[in-house]
């Protein structure tokens, strides 16, 4: 469960984030969509961690992102905007490198590398696949710990409609495993189609919920 709860972040002299309330359940996916400016940025350096808020309190399942960076790391995963991929290693050495950090199987790399199609790019150094090809990467050593919460940072950027498609499923399929799923997004480009609720976020406040199913009925 990811859960905001009186969350204010004050940057400067200027109130930057206000969320009264914000909670993603296990199973649920949800986005939180706003331009630059919004409040995305301090929002995200809260869920990761990287600041304190001024008020209130983030949790990701029981842990506090900025106290226990260690289960935070053990119990999240995230896709960042960028894919922060090694570009000279191939596709399978890339999460290889994550396994040992993890203290994962080797095989678990192969078995992510087919989850995301790349079965067939194992090989190939990262800097050689194509941008959507190297988002699925980028996605595949985000889950490659099996995170019991997910953090996606415009999880669609740079990607064709074939890897859109596919992250897409991947991102359903995680969250009927029992997955939390949270994607920060400048706008629902996408997202409409994979999400149970989405909120817009305007200077730091969440000015609308929208509750994808009951719009769509």
């Amino acid at each position: 469960m990811i859960e905001l709860n009186h969350l204010q972040k004050v940057v400067g002299q200027t109130l930057a984030l206000d969320i009264a309330s914000l909670t993603v359940r296990p199973g649920e996916i949800a986005a939180v969509v706003g331009p630059a400016g919004s409040g995305q940025d301090p929002l995200l350096d809260l869920l990761l961690g990287r600041t304190r808020p001024t008020a209130g309190s983030v949790r990701l399942g029981e842990v506090d992102p900025a106290v226990d960076r260690a289960a935070f790391s053990r119990q999240v995963g995230v896709l960042f905007g960028e894919d922060g991929l090694y570009k000279n290693l191939s596709a399978r050495a890339n999460l290889a490198f994550q396994c040992r950090l993890y203290g994962l199987p080797p095989a678990r790399a192969s078995e992510v590398l087919a989850r995301v199609g790349l079965a067939d790019r194992g090989a190939t150094r990262a800097g050689k696949l194509g941008s959507g090809l190297a988002r699925r990467l980028a996605f595949g050593r985000a889950i490659l710990h099996r995170p019991q919460a997910l953090i996606l940072v415009e999880p669609f950027a740079r990607c064709d409609e074939a890897s859109i498609s596919l992250i897409g499923r991947l991102v359903r399929d995680l969250a009927a495993e029992g997955a939390t799923v949270l994607i920060l997004a400048a706008d629902d480009a996408n997202l409409a189609p994979l999400c149970d609720t989405i909120h817009v976020l305007e200077q730091g406040r969440v000015r609308v919920s929208i509750d994808v199913k009951a719009a769509q009925e």
